[in-house]
């Protein structure tokens, strides 16, 4: 099996590059104390709180934001965004790279969060990242 180099692909010409101003989440009250201070024990806060922090209606469905657990000897899948929400830091000007062999930005999931300025296919050198059936096996 031979490994061969693909071509070096610039970020600076990409669109993805340009800044975006679009906001899912706005925080309502997010200034606390330290990150240190806050008791991880004590995110047990009642529904009506959570979802009075952000604007985003589907909050309670999001997987894995917070510790929905019904049975304490379950294994606790958050990843304690509550606290850092508090201390202000809400991800604005953060960007996301997926690396991935095809993106289906028509499913009813991603199609109204998709956004095809910021979109690269690596593979096949366009901005064009929807999967190729016919060689992948994985469209996500």
């Amino acid at each position: 099996v031979k490994r061969l180099k693909r071509d070096y692909i610039s970020l600076a010409d990409l669109e993805s590059e340009k800044p975006l101003t679009r906001e899912k989440r706005l925080q309502l009250n997010a200034y606390g104390a330290a990150l240190n201070a806050v008791n991880r024990e004590e995110e047990n806060y009642n529904v009506a709180h959570r979802t009075k922090m952000f604007n985003d209606e589907l909050w309670e469905q999001e997987w894995y934001l917070q510790d929905t657990r019904t049975n304490k000897a379950l294994p606790k899948l958050d990843l304690n965004v509550l606290p850092l929400y508090r201390l202000g830091i809400t991800g604005r000007g953060i960007r996301i790279a997926v690396l991935d062999d095809g993106l289906e930005y028509t499913h009813d999931d991603l199609r109204n969060n998709y956004d095809a300025t910021i979109s690269y296919d690596i593979n096949e050198g366009d901005y064009d990242p929807f999967p190729r059936y016919d060689t992948s096996g994985n469209p996500t």
